[in-house]
């Protein structure tokens, strides 16, 4: 018989920042509270509003925030929080789900007082396969001491199928130490790191470990991003803040490699990572657009009459053979 951990039973244990997925949040980690009442209670909108503003809790740090609407407009101020306050918030609402979660509230507290060898293990487990920027969106708010870059995961399994820039490190090739002896102090105590884009990140991650220029491969982070543009952008922001430390170096015909020691590194994510949280969403300029798509159908429509006059002159000339069904009105 296989005894579980009763840790990993409880509802709350399974709860990521990816079961809100569907719900706003603004770029510096906090979460829409009507649109994360409505999908903790499965119920519509105006019944999350109105819940809300039924609560009688008092809470410091609830913030108003315009999102965009589909139309590129700003929306109507909405309160926002932090993950840990959205806990708060959800734990008060009536109903079977917040009886639930404050049971399990309770049954964590507990156990961390207690020092329970269960929860122990089930936060090493669930630490091993967090990736640092959920775990960043997740401790929002919360004080918690620096974390050591030898203890951040390795795993890639958060990262896959998603778009992401990606660091790893490796050693290099006696050759290539040779051949650069004299331009690289070899005994500096730095490593050698290597970062790009991908949205395969398992298939890129066999490719570096397979090839003979990279001895020892070894993922070490990522950074998930929306979409291609924000990656993209994201990749030529390292490459600037590499070539602004100086860190950026030649090896063989390879890109995007560098030279790094751990205060490197961690300034590198910290960057990164900062920069994200304080990207704003794109305001579009709706009198703009309208503009450009009536001119993208008006070049549409002009290059439609030149290329029926065209094929009219053609086939009076008799310059071209008609091999189906064609009708030139």
């Amino acid at each position: 018989m296989i005894i579980t951990n009763p840790v990993d039973n409880l509802n709350i244990s399974k709860l990521t920042s990816d079961d809100f997925k569907d719900c706003r949040i603004t770029p510096d980690g906090k979460f829409s509270i009507y649109d994360c009442i409505s999908k903790f209670k499965g119920c519509s909108q105006k019944d999350a509003f109105n819940t809300y503003n039924r609560l009688e809790i008092e809470i410091d740090k609830i913030f108003m925030y315009q999102f965009n609407k589909k139309d590129g407009r700003l929306g109507q101020p909405t309160p926002v929080c932090t993950f840990s306050n959205l806990l708060i918030i959800l734990s008060q609402l009536p109903g079977v789900q917040a009886k639930i979660l404050r049971s399990e509230q309770a049954d964590i507290a507990t156990r961390a007082i207690a020092g329970d060898e269960d929860l122990k293990e089930f936060i090493q487990e669930r630490g091993e396969h967090i990736s640092v920027q959920e775990k960043k969106i997740l401790m929002n708010g919360l004080v918690s001491r620096p974390v050591l870059q030898e203890n951040i995961s390795t795993d890639i399994t958060p990262y896959q199928e998603k778009l992401v820039v990606y660091f790893g490190t490796f050693e290099p090739t006696a050759e290539f130490i040779e051949e650069n002896k004299e331009k690289i102090d070899f005994n500096d105590g730095k490593l050698f790191g290597k970062y790009g884009k991908t949205k395969q990140l398992q298939i890129r991650n066999q490719s570096h470990i397979k090839d003979n220029k990279f001895i020892n491969y070894k993922f070490m982070n990522a950074i998930i991003y929306n979409n291609n543009l924000d990656m993209k952008n994201a990749e030529n922001r390292v490459s600037r803040i590499l070539s602004d430390l100086k860190l950026k170096i030649a090896y063989y015909n390879k890109d995007e490699i560098f030279r790094y020691n751990k205060e490197d590194l961690d300034n590198i994510y910290e960057s990164m990572i900062e920069h994200q949280f304080q990207e704003q969403p794109i305001k579009i300029d709706l009198n703009l657009e309208l503009e450009k798509y009536k001119l993208d159908n008006e070049m549409e429509i002009e290059k439609y009459r030149i290329d029926k006059e065209m094929i009219i002159e053609l086939f009076k000339n008799k310059d071209i053979y008609i091999c189906s069904n064609v009708r030139i009105n």
